[in-house]
């Protein structure tokens, strides 16, 4: 983590870029279209006193567009976790490379539920796979 260039869609209360930036991350994009979820982050943000090396993103992250110039170099660890049962990993993951907003090799955490099936996408290798109770996790890389 040290270092990491982080970016996390489908932010909520922001509680994995924030345990990223715990662990040594040295900027976090929190991408989110919830207002309640978006104040949730700022709050913890504020407690942290992570306001210099944070950012807030309003838009959807299965649409992302381009990665603007403003929110820095490119990213080298993502987390996508978007509602269950929602078929929104995909998407993001095309959205992600589509924008230019991933660094080579950057890591690509995303959460699913255990019975859904993760998206194969080219540009990404699928590294590992594990699952946790009601959800699953698939590690990939991406290949720029």
């Amino acid at each position: 983590m040290e270092g990491a260039r982080v970016i996390d869609l489908f932010a909520g209360s922001g509680a994995l870029g924030l345990e990223a930036m715990s662990r040594g991350g040295s900027f976090c994009l929190f991408v989110e279209t919830d207002a309640d979820a978006r104040g949730a982050i700022r709050d913890n943000i504020e407690a942290l006193g992570l306001f210099g090396e944070t950012r807030i993103h309003r838009r959807s992250a299965s649409m992302l567009g381009a990665k603007p110039s403003g929110v820095g170099p490119k990213f080298t660890l993502a987390f996508i976790d978007p509602p269950y049962g929602k078929d929104l990993v995909e998407s993001t993951l095309l959205s992600l490379q589509q924008g230019a907003w991933l660094a080579d090799g950057a890591l690509v955490l995303a959460e699913q539920g255990k019975d859904e099936i993760p998206p194969i996408v080219a540009g990404f290798e699928e590294n590992d796979r594990r699952t946790y109770g009601a959800a699953q996790i698939t590690f990939y890389r991406f290949l720029a």
